[in-house]
């Protein structure tokens, strides 16, 4: 750009003349985008971790179907058990509203059970950074008047 030309907007990576919804809507994209990868890691685990694949026939309380993890992990971990009298919580239910505590000894089931959870807490988290990215990189280019004040809490 020459010295003598005047743009009413910001200019970010080829893009000229933004307004600042503009703008932060750039710089979200370019962010999501970077993080993708990693994302990727947080919604396999939450999708492989649904009980989808039809089971046999199972007792009342019990969850219908299983999931691609817990089938895995039962074939790397076969009759791999805690020892006798420990069991460990896990969060068994298809919709929030089902949730409830069981316990297992089975260290497959367990892991295949804790993996959408840890899936969940990673995708909050990447969403978490994105919007905390995107927010720092728009107050770096921004006027004052137009920065987003952000709470920490």
């Amino acid at each position: 750009m020459d010295t003598v030309e005047q743009i009413d907007g910001y200019f970010y990576k080829g893009y000229w003349n933004l307004k600042p919804a503009e703008l932060y809507t750039l710089i979200f994209i370019d962010v999501a985008s970077q993080h993708l990868e990693v994302e990727a890691g947080a919604i396999s685990a939450i999708l492989l971790g649904q009980p989808w694949i039809p089971t046999r026939v199972k007792p009342g309380g019990t969850v219908k179907g299983t999931s691609v993890v817990s089938i895995l992990n039962r074939k790397i971990f076969p009759n791999v058990r805690l020892p006798r009298g420990i069991t460990l919580p896990v969060l068994v239910g298809k919709k929030i509203s089902e949730l409830r505590w069981a316990k297992s000894n089975q260290v497959g089931a367990i892991i295949g059970r804790w993996i959408p959870w840890i899936g969940w807490g990673l995708a909050f988290w990447y969403a978490r950074k994105i919007l905390m990215d995107t927010v720092e990189i728009f107050n770096t280019i921004i006027d004052p008047k137009d920065r987003i004040q952000f709470g920490y809490f």
